[in-house]
């Protein structure tokens, strides 16, 4: 396997940097009790986060996050081995990821309740929508361009 280009390679990082920020913020912030924990209660944006907080519990939300992480990072490894297809697959996942980030971002500022868990939450998730908006911008730099064209699917 011939060594990715500097562009798809920062990429990756810079998707996987992303990828345990959103897993981080989202776990530290429901054990740290942000505004996803029902006892903090809710308003507005956030109760899409409550109702899951409250049907979930803690091991079981801990399982859908690292099941979550770990299919993306495999996507994004993807990437960065040059399979054509998955950099088309992480523009279309990846564009509804940073749309959730921003909703969740909002949800934060927007809630009644600031605790630990959501200054924890928010920090962690601006800097995985930064990391993603890197990870987009360098994936489809023209240098990246020809890598992906030799790779056919595998």
């Amino acid at each position: 396997m011939p060594e990715p280009p500097v562009p798809v390679r920062r990429a990756a990082f810079a998707w996987w940097g992303a990828t345990a920020c959103w897993f981080l913020g989202s776990l530290l912030g429901r054990l740290l009790g942000g505004h996803a924990t029902p006892a903090l209660g809710t308003s507005g944006a956030g109760d899409r986060d409550a109702l899951l907080a409250a049907t979930l519990s803690a091991p079981v939300a801990v399982l859908a996050f690292v099941i979550a992480a770990g299919l993306w990072a495999a996507v994004v490894y993807g990437v960065y081995d040059g399979v054509g297809w998955t950099r088309v697959v992480l523009a279309i996942v990846g564009a509804v990821g940073v749309f959730d980030l921003v909703l969740q971002l909002f949800a934060v500022v927007a809630s009644s309740a600031h605790g630990p868990g959501d200054l924890v939450r928010g920090l962690a998730f601006l800097l995985a929508l930064g990391l993603s908006l890197t990870g987009y911008v360098l994936m489809f730099r023209t240098e990246a361009g020809p890598y992906f064209a030799g790779h056919k699917a595998r």
